[in-house]
């Protein structure tokens, strides 16, 4: 239990460093698709530095601007799955596990990598998207806590939503094999 309750941290703890625990933005900066790649005659570079991103957009007349934007987390392509979750969903899990409702919102277009973060894959492990990482977290919070106190009672209530502009989906009921398996 000792483990579980230093790996998650809680509101209280974010607050005591300043941060804000009721709203935070981060950004997941997808690597280049290869007809991005390909695009002859211009060049887009974006650079992650931890909590900025710096875009510029260089089409060959000469130097352009550098944009900059500041998020509460940024991450670039080669930061992992477990990166992703350590610091953008895991501080949302713990507030959960202290009494709190929380949300994690991904945002942005098609192809923007919002599937891949949120659900990943489920082999191999260190593909594993939020979801199922909050997920294994969570139970494994609760495995813990009965072991510690066995008449304990637990009532886990979670929904998955995904809005596109041609459908609305929701998710609560469909993966309770993988649910299981990741639990497992």
């Amino acid at each position: 239990m000792a483990a579980a309750a230093a790996r998650l941290q809680t509101v209280s703890e974010h607050s005591a460093r300043g941060e804000s625990a009721d709203f935070r933005v981060v950004v997941r900066v997808r690597p280049a698709l290869a007809d991005e790649h390909a695009a002859a005659g211009s060049h887009d570079s974006l650079v992650c530095d931890g909590t900025m991103v710096t875009a510029r957009h260089d089409d060959g007349l000469g130097p352009s601007p550098a944009y900059s934007f500041t998020f509460d987390a940024a991450f670039s392509p080669a930061d992992g799955q477990d990166e992703v979750y350590d610091r953008a969903a895991r501080p949302a899990v713990g507030s959960i596990l202290a009494g709190f409702n929380a949300s994690i919102i991904a945002y942005g277009h098609t192809g923007a990598g919002k599937t891949f973060t949120m659900d990943g894959a489920l082999e191999p492990p260190e593909a594993r998207g939020i979801i199922p990482r909050a997920i294994h977290g969570i139970f494994s919070h609760i495995a813990q806590e009965a072991l510690a106190a066995p008449s304990k009672r637990f009532l886990v209530r979670a929904g998955y939503l995904q809005v596109s502009t041609d459908h609305t989906r929701t998710h609560t009921h469909t993966h309770q094999e993988d649910v299981a398996r990741m639990v497992s």
